[in-house]
């Protein structure tokens, strides 16, 4: 293909397949234990490994419609893909060997499009359609198109209401059937608030009755503690979406989401230790990628607070988890290279990361350099924006995602390249997990509009000059980003910040 993010009728091929490749796939699929940190990256979450073998042996039976072979064909094809990737996982492969895996992969992932392509809308509801649904949008998720996955996620949720499986009332299934409509139904609520955030959309799936995380728990090799923060990305959705919330109650939804999100990372930090996530490279990008997702949510609770951009404490915590994130996509983007047995060095993990979650912590660290002229913070939105430019040949959303980040760039690169050397100030953060990167407080710039008046709050006592005290500074930090933007006539970077005043 020569776009990841699109797929139409003239990249279909062939979706056949022996029973000797399913069966292969079968194998493949089987957990292999390596001790008690052995951890799992090779199964689909959505679909049990005994659900998965029913749905493969009844493919290669062939006993059912061309409907209902069509879907089983979208999930086992995806799943081969995944067993093939896994394979790289056990250990180093000569160039050779390789290069066949990864032009394995690349057909079965093409296979599975098509097939996903060639589901009909009319196709009565079933557990096997979500299914299907649900693995395409992963592979939308995989592959860098958000929009669609977010589109077959809600088909899937409008799929998973008229079965009933929105009433589930009990935390831990009691059968294998109850098992098989958990994992889907917990996979569907993932990415449903996740694109929903992200788009700034409305939610399809109902509010559960119980937690998202307790769907998902079926596999204890598997680290489910990021699923913890689904009900904090819902709640920063409602929040975000509400026109008129009450100061009062958004102080006071915020501290509750601070608190939550300190108790997600204690957990984090004991399933790192218990899984040894940064024991070996692919676990270490797993890891990375898991605290990419923290702080960018974090980051995002931070914005919501009424204060944030007046309490110079708030405003540095926020800073100081948006800088996180962005460490963390530049570590993403490292590993992955160093690992290199992604299709055409195509790494998933940092467009997955990237446009997969809010994208806040890019657009506060821009909105800090544009107060303050900060270098350090300069040359971090720099870093980032290389990172992402070796994606840009292999899939439109990430070249508009690339985009995006160097028109920012290229707004505020004038005002750090006419700032001259500024004095900068060690500020402690009130986040109580240790900072991958230390940041100091950046000064403002000498031509940044006073101080405005304070009205007696103590807490901005003494702040130097700095276009934070702005009104328009205001605004702009307020401006909720969204992938909508990408969409939007946005400036050429190469246009300086006094030609958009």
């Amino acid at each position: 293909m020569t776009d990841r993010s699109t797929f139409d009728e003239s990249m279909h091929v062939s979706t056949d397949i022996s029973k000797r490749e399913i069966f292969n796939i079968i194998l493949g699929t089987e957990s292999k234990e390596r001790g008690n940190a052995a951890i799992r990256y090779h199964t689909v979450d959505h679909v049990p490994p005994k659900a998965f073998e029913k749905i493969a042996l009844a493919l290669m039976e062939g006993n059912v419609d061309e409907k209902t072979l069509n879907l089983y064909k979208v999930i086992v094809h995806f799943q081969g893909a995944v067993v093939l990737y896994a394979s790289q996982l056990q250990g180093p492969k000569s160039a050779a060997v390789q290069r066949h895996i990864q032009q394995m992969e690349f057909n079965h992932l093409t296979a599975a499009l098509t097939a996903l392509d060639r589901i009909s809308f009319l196709t009565a509801p079933s557990l096997l359609l979500a299914q299907a649904l649900i693995t395409g949008a992963i592979m939308m998720q995989i592959i860098g198109n958000p929009v669609s996955c977010w589109e077959l996620t809600a088909h899937a949720s409008r799929t998973i209401v008229a079965l009933g499986y929105h009433h589930i009332d009990k935390p831990m299934p009691e059968n294998d059937s109850e098992s098989e409509i958990y994992a889907l139904v917990g996979q569907c609520a993932f990415l449903d608030s996740i694109m929903s955030l992200l788009l700034l959309r409305p939610r399809s799936l109902p509010q559960l009755p119980v937690k998202a995380s307790y769907l998902l728990r079926a596999d204890p090799a598997s680290p489910m503690s990021i699923l913890e923060m689904l009900p904090v990305l819902d709640k920063i959705l409602d929040l975000t979406l509400d026109t008129k919330p009450s100061p009062t109650i958004l102080n006071d939804e915020v501290a509750q989401l601070r608190t939550k999100m300190k108790d997600i990372y204690e957990l984090m930090e004991k399933e790192r230790q218990m899984h040894l996530l940064d024991s070996r490279t692919d676990a270490l990008i797993h890891w990375k990628s898991m605290e990419f997702r923290y702080f960018s949510t974090l980051t995002s609770v931070h914005r919501l607070s009424p204060t944030v951009t007046t309490n110079p404490l708030e405003r540095e915590e926020c800073l100081q988890s948006a800088r996180k994130a962005l460490e963390c996509a530049k570590d993403i983007e490292e590993l992955g290279r160093s690992l290199d047995h992604f299709i055409e060095g195509y790494d998933p993990y940092l467009a997955w990361s990237m446009l997969s979650y809010p994208l806040c912590p890019f657009f506060v660290v821009f909105c800090n350099v544009v107060g303050t002229s900060s270098a350090q913070d300069f040359q971090l939105l720099q870093d980032v924006t290389d990172g992402l430019s070796t994606l840009v040949t292999e899939n439109k959303y990430v070249h508009r995602l690339h985009r995006l980040c160097a028109t920012l760039l290229g707004l505020c690169r004038p005002l750090v390249q006419g700032s001259g050397a500024h004095g900068q100030t060690p500020h402690p953060s009130g986040d109580s997990t240790a900072p991958m990167a230390t940041y100091p407080m950046s000064a403002a710039f000498g031509n940044g509009p006073g101080i405005l008046n304070n009205s007696g709050n103590d807490n901005t006592a003494g702040i130097m000059p700095s276009s934070w005290n702005d009104d328009m500074m205001w605004q702009l930090f307020q401006s909720q980003p969204s992938l909508d933007w990408f969409n939007a006539d946005i400036l050429d970077p190469s246009w300086g910040l006094g030609q958009t005043q």
